[in-house]
């Protein structure tokens, strides 16, 4: 054989053995890829849990330390008006459910975690949500995800069971309710949102996949990997950053019309790869049709409300604070009513209007002129929500601190579009401006605040008979004696310019500070001395009481006790004391410090100081002490 003729036969050889590399990888690729699908696909356990037993059958577990995704499955329960969470904890291997007797609701959608719990089959008991028990590894927050504007790259699945394989809708009936839902987001965005298919921005209608029938009887929680696996081999998920899931399902069992699977978007794992998307599940059954009339006039009001939250963002309630309009004197004198705005597709059942301000302004759909961050007193004019064109639509007033954020945002709603109906429950609604209250707290610090809150102007809250008091009339005027500011509606304009005038001042506050009183009892305690096989604590009180009066707004305390470790040498059995927490005006809290001593300390007095601090810059130094005496032969 040639030289020239070896080397071409060996070039095919080389190149043979490569393509059955890449055919074995391949394969090996695609298996490897089921596997970790078919290994995702156990189910989300959402049975009723009594926490008081799974804390007792836990109680004598060690705890262990878990890492993984956070994933939020949020139920919405139009008809009794209620929603509910379920928490899962996503990880390499299986989802877990948590449980506690905390507010899992402080927990955040989406955030890479390590948390502290007992494990008891498929579920977790965690006793408290703090800084000893979660540790969170990376954040997503999901209003900063940025696929809330232009093209909405959707996917319609249609799925039925076993025992109920009825096809509801046609694939054009389909289109229709999906049409309705892309008016109206693309109205509430100012043409800046709409909804499409996978392939093409310009496709008209997103795409429909279905009737699948699924291979059990009708439930009403179906579980994401259940979905993909169902529409896998017909549907490439890469296209797509919204799934909708519509299927039918016993009205009897189902306590829910809506859900989704946390807020925004989360990752989960396709043939296709670790994909980012969000899940819309729909539930179409006939409560539904018998209540409303037609699928094809709720189902596209469902469909947006559930989108809302894909969208990153959560209800839009009702403050309820009795005779006042926030939450003078003290926050723990309000309630929140859930869906209690009625005026926004977030809100009440059949409210399908307009997104409120904050929403709006989450979703980016407000360019900079839309609202105005109001920073000095003046006359400011609003033009109607609904209209798109380049006028100021809502003022945002700063009415907090750094470490107690609260806005008000005030607009003005007409009869335009899909707000035409606005007025049916109460045409006042349209007469005056409507504001809502905003809090950016943390998660853990007060979850259900992070909702946009309806502000009752005329309080006291009595029911829904009364809606025209909710909106500020042309010539009166609003006070927060908290923040010192002053809202005057000074007139409504002309047929022909509907506009707001509204007249903002910032006025003296009403709060007066006081020095807080701080104590630490007792002032001097004994410890015993080891060696022994017993150490006994010594317990200290710490107690602090904010005497602020009631119209201040409420104070971040800080108390730290330095070098209780190095002073002491306690071998790590106490920790260096610092602890910080806000507090509202009349509240007290009381801390506890726990001291124990080792066999390296020298018997003698120890003297520390409590140090108190807060954002106003009022500080306080009180002494304490501990006595290590030696009252045992063992340590003479």
């Amino acid at each position: 054989m040639k030289k020239r003729d070896f080397i071409v036969f060996l070039v095919l050889i080389l190149f043979l053995i490569s393509s059955c590399k890449e055919e074995f990888k391949g394969k090996k690729i695609i298996d490897n890829k089921n596997k970790l699908l078919t290994k995702n696909l156990n189910k989300f356990d959402y049975s009723e849990v009594n926490v008081q037993e799974l804390k007792q059958k836990t109680s004598k577990m060690k705890e262990r330390t878990f890492e993984g995704s956070l994933t939020v499955i949020h139920q919405d329960d139009f008809f009794n008006e209620k929603s509910k969470n379920y928490y899962f904890l996503q990880t390499k291997n299986k989802n877990y459910r948590l449980i506690s007797e905390d507010d899992l609701d402080k927990l955040e959608p989406g955030s890479e975690i390590q948390i502290k719990g007992k494990l008891s089959k498929d579920k977790i008991f965690i006793s408290k949500i703090d800084e000893n028990s979660l540790k969170t590894l990376k954040r997503i927050i999901p209003s900063q995800i940025p696929d809330t504007i232009g093209p909405q790259r959707t996917a319609v699945i249609l799925v039925n069971f076993q025992d109920n394989p009825s096809e509801m809708f046609t694939k054009e009936q389909v289109k229709q309710i999906i049409s309705k839902v892309n008016d109206f987001y693309k109205e509430n965005s100012y043409g800046k949102t709409w909804l499409t298919g996978g392939g093409n921005a310009e496709t008209p209608y997103p795409d429909i996949y279905g009737w699948y029938t699924l291979p059990h009887n009708q439930i009403c929680d179906l579980g994401e990997y259940e979905i993909i696996a169902t529409v896998d081999n017909d549907l490439y998920f890469p296209n797509y950053n919204r799934i909708i899931v519509i299927y039918p399902s016993d009205p009897v069992g189902c306590r829910f019309a809506g859900a989704t699977h946390g807020l925004g978007s989360n990752y989960y794992y396709t043939a296709d790869g670790r994909v980012m998307f969000s899940i819309a599940r729909i539930i179409a059954n006939d409560t539904i049709k018998d209540q409303i009339g037609t699928y094809n006039e709720e189902l596209p009001y469902i469909i947006s409300h559930e989108l809302g939250h894909n969208f990153g963002s959560d209800h839009a309630n009702l403050f309820n604070c009795g005779d006042y309009s926030t939450e003078l004197p003290r926050l723990k004198n309000c309630d929140l009513i859930e869906y209690g705005d009625r005026w926004s597709v977030l809100g009440g059942w059949r409210s399908f209007y307009h997104f409120n301000a904050r929403h709006k302004e989450i979703f980016k759909w407000f360019d900079e002129e839309h609202i105005i961050n109001v920073n000095q007193p003046g006359i400011y004019n609003i033009w109607p929500i609904e209209i798109n064109n380049n006028k100021p639509k809502a003022l945002k007033i700063k009415a907090g601190n750094e470490f107690y954020e609260r806005y008000y945002y005030i607009e003005y709603r007409q009869p335009i579009g899909f707000d035409s109906n606005i007025e049916r429950r109460n045409p006042d609604i349209t007469k005056g401006a409507l504001f809502h209250i905003f809090y950016n707290f943390p998660r853990n610090m007060n979850p259900h605040l992070s909702d946009t809150l309806l502000i009752d102007l005329h309080p006291p809250f009595i029911d829904y008979s009364n809606l025209g008091d909710f909106t500020l009339k042309p010539g009166e005027t609003y006070y927060d004696n908290i923040a010192g500011i002053s809202i005057k509606n000074l007139d409504i304009g002309s047929t022909d310019e509907k506009m707001l005038s509204l007249k903002i001042d910032f006025i003296p506050s009403l709060c007066e500070r006081n020095d807080p009183e701080i104590s630490i009892k007792p002032s001097s305690t004994k410890g015993e001395y080891p060696p022994h096989k017993r150490y006994k604590f010594a317990t200290y009180s710490i107690t602090v009481e904010n005497k602020d009066t009631i119209y201040c707004l409420p104070i971040n305390n800080k108390i730290k006790i330095d070098n209780l470790n190095n002073l002491l040498n306690f071998d790590n059995n106490v920790f260096e004391f610092n602890n910080s927490w806000i507090m509202y005006p009349g509240l007290n809290v009381i801390n506890g410090l726990f001291i124990r001593s080792s066999k390296n300390n020298p018997i003698g007095v120890y003297k520390f100081y409590l140090n108190y601090s807060d954002t106003y810059g009022r500080n306080k130094s009180i002494p304490f002490k501990y006595i290590l005496d030696c009252e045992r032969k063992s340590c003479l």
